[in-house]
């Protein structure tokens, strides 16, 4: 007996459990509703549609009306098959419903029921829509009518879905394992899983390029920084950090003080020796730290909220300019003339003539040799070009006047002593008229008017001197001891011999049986700087210098240059290059 029972009861839960399965749980069944309609206000008197179908979630509504998809419309619907529904409480229900598509003849929606806390409360526009529980009893209470159902089941568990007068649902034992094997928003799931990791992905891409293109302005901004800081060496290394932050500020990353971040976000830090890399500690080097706090647009939704590109550039100032002989002038025919058996070597820097004439570079004779790192010309060559080794480039792009930033800077003749002849220590100042400098020693800075002739022995003193020729000729007579010695402090540090771009006089050197040594830079951007050597050559002349000339001259036998620049650190005319 009790083997006989234990076989009927397992054979009851097991008939019991196969019935389950045989219930639909993913989708709830839509069926025709011939005996319900809607009303929904449209700002007119409400006028009742017809309801084509209706489920236990949702309805599909026949209007014309077109509501956007997720628009929350307060909806009654009214059973015409009860007399006097409208004061009938069974008769009708006032619910929340959302639309969820939009058809060609209506609209579906989706009942959004409120919870049943909100439904004890009469709160502005939901007054009198039902919750959840009330809009079940309506669809429990809703019968069938000629055949059709409105519960969300199919028509083959149509008793087991209807719950008839007195009866109730299963227990709520059937409702839990209805859940348990319910595979309904699995996908829905899946998807949110992957959509989240795609929209990480995208704002890691969409961050990411916006900080590359951060960091690549902020390159920008330090590489320029450091080139002002370096090029601050040659003149005012007390500035160096006022000069890189200007820079930084011009190409957008304002910082008023080294090291210290701005309400912007913005860091500037600018170390005139490099603390870091390989040039660490080394003189001549400038290193500038640049860095921006720059917020993500995306990432924030996965808690980071800013990220802090940082960019870094080290500066050189020093090694040789580029050219040892520049020529200004851009028009001039012949700018730069060489003739006789002339011989100019300048070994270590290149020649630049700036003239757009045809003939702006000319050779006279076929007996010279011009030997230099590099010559180039704006315009052409004419005469015997094969005296140059290299072969003349022609057709370059005008290089200008590399001390140009000087001119604004050339002192204003004020209180100018009275010409003559000047002899022994003489005093720095400006002198007018005419004057020779004979036997003398010149210390500091030196303004003249007029001509100036400098005649057998002319010597700097202790800090070099600088001659400045305002609107004069200048003339150095045959057998001079000539030993003039360029500052090396000073807005003119470097420059030996210099006249303004509006001095477009004659500089003559004679060399004949000169001695001596010039050790600093020609500056005469007007200027016609013409070298003569009455036949004895330069071979007791030493010319340490650079040449910045409006055209030139020469017709020596033998000029042989050393840069300026080359040999000494500090010169105005030195290269600054980037090295970091």
């Amino acid at each position: 007996m009790r083997s006989n029972y234990g076989v009927t009861k397992m054979s009851s839960v097991t008939n019991w459990l196969k019935k389950l399965k045989t219930y639909d749980h993913r989708k709830f069944s839509r069926r025709d509703s011939p005996q319900l309609v809607a009303h929904y206000w449209n700002g007119a008197a409400p006028i009742a549609h017809k309801i084509r179908n209706i489920s236990a979630t949702g309805f599909y509504l026949l209007t014309e009306e077109r509501w956007r998809p997720g628009t929350v419309v307060t909806m009654t619907l009214q059973r015409t098959d009860i007399p006097d529904a409208n004061i009938n409480p069974e008769g009708y229900i006032t619910v929340l419903s959302k639309v969820i598509r939009i058809g060609t003849d209506g609209v579906a929606f989706e009942f959004t029921p409120l919870p049943e806390e909100s439904t004890k409360q009469s709160v502005g526009q939901i007054r009198g829509s039902i919750g959840r529980k009330a809009l079940g009893k309506f669809m429990e209470q809703l019968k069938s009518d000629q055949g059709h159902v409105i519960i969300g089941y199919t028509a083959d568990n149509l008793e087991a879905s209807v719950v008839k007068p007195g009866r109730r649902y299963l227990d709520a034992r059937r409702n839990d394992m209805k859940r348990l094997t319910d595979e309904s928003g699995q996908a829905m799931i899946l998807s949110v899983l992957c959509m989240t990791c795609l929209f990480g992905f995208v704002a890691l891409a969409a961050d990411v390029g916006i900080m590359l293109r951060e960091k690549r302005l902020l390159q920008i901004a330090a590489d320029s920084a450091a080139i002002a800081g370096a090029l601050e060496l040659n003149y005012n290394p007390a500035g160096i950090t006022a000069a890189a932050q200007a820079a930084a500020s011009q190409n957008g990353f304002a910082s008023t003080t080294s090291g210290v971040t701005t309400a912007a976000g913005v860091t500037v830090t600018v170390n005139p020796t490099p603390l870091y890399g390989p040039y660490a500690g080394l003189p001549g080097y400038v290193e500038v730290i640049v860095s921006q706090r720059q917020p993500t647009l995306f990432m924030g939704l996965f808690g980071v909220l800013n990220m802090t590109p940082t960019v870094r550039a080290v500066a050189q100032n020093g090694g040789s300019s580029y050219s040892c002989i520049n020529v200004t002038n851009p028009t001039a025919p012949q700018a730069m003339k060489l003739q006789g058996s002339f011989d100019v070597t300048a070994p270590n820097c290149g020649v630049v003539i700036d003239s757009n004439d045809p003939d702006a570079l000319h050779f006279v004779g076929g007996a010279g040799n011009l030997t230099a790192g590099s010559v180039g010309v704006v315009g052409g060559c004419g005469g015997q070009c094969g005296d140059s080794s290299p072969t003349p480039v022609t057709g370059i792009v005008p290089q200008g006047d590399p001390l140009g930033y000087l001119q604004p800077s050339f002192p204003t003749p004020t209180g100018c002593t009275a010409g003559g002849t000047l002899t022994g220590a003489v005093a720095p100042g400006c002198y007018s008229g005419n004057v020779t400098v004979n036997n003398a020693v010149l210390t500091g800075m030196y303004i003249f008017t007029g001509n100036l002739t400098l005649s057998h022995s002319v010597t700097t003193g202790t800090g070099g001197a600088t001659i400045d020729l305002t609107s004069g000729t200048l003339t150095e007579t045959p057998n001079t001891v000539l030993n003039l010695v360029a500052p090396t402090t000073g807005t003119f540090h470097g420059i030996a011999i210099m006249a303004p771009q509006s001095n477009t006089s004659t500089l003559t050197l004679e060399f004949g049986n000169a001695t001596g040594l010039i050790d600093g830079i020609i500056y005469a951007p007007g200027a016609n700087l013409y070298l003569h050597d009455s036949g004895g050559g330069t071979s007791g002349l030493t010319l340490i210098t650079d040449l910045i000339v409006g055209t030139f001259f020469d017709q020596t036998g033998s000029l042989n240059l050393q840069s300026y620049s080359a040999t000494t650190p500090g010169s105005p005319l030195t290269k600054v290059t980037l090295v970091e």
